[in-house]
């Protein structure tokens, strides 16, 4: 109710209130390339959405620490760009293809990425966490 008021009070002083759409949430992928990857983070990556919003073509970047989940893709980058896009990818029904940039400093391509993660899957697969409550078997 107090919300509805203020929205109320704020359009008789003659402030447009735009209504509310989801923002700050994760992607959902099914790439093959991240299956066994949960768990891994990438502190520098660049994650970009393009959108044809109204007949307009827009591409959304941002780019810091990515963390790879069980259904998707997460991490501050990630929670920027769907608050900051989150108008857009409302408009859009919330499908779009998203490009990650694994590694936005080297200049090799998706065929160099995908080479890096295949790699960086293979020494990491076998590692373990253990807990900081002891000594570790």
């Amino acid at each position: 109710r107090s919300s509805r008021l203020a929205f109320q009070w704020a359009a008789t002083l003659g402030h447009k209130v735009e209504p509310g759409v989801p923002s700050l949430f994760t992607f959902t992928c099914s790439d093959p390339v991240l299956q066994g990857l949960a768990g891994v983070s990438v502190q520098d990556a660049e994650v970009s959405l393009p959108f044809k919003v109204r007949g307009r073509k827009k591409t959304l970047r941002e780019r810091g620490p990515v963390l790879v989940t069980h259904s998707g893709v997460s991490g501050p980058a990630v929670l920027r760009l769907s608050a900051f896009g989150a108008r857009e990818m409302h408009e859009v029904k919330y499908s779009a293809k998203m490009t990650v940039n694994w590694l936005p400093d080297i200049d090799r391509g998706e065929a160099g990425a995908t080479e890096q993660l295949e790699s960086m899957k293979k020494v990491f697969a076998a590692k373990q966490i253990g807990g900081s409550s002891g000594a570790t078997p």
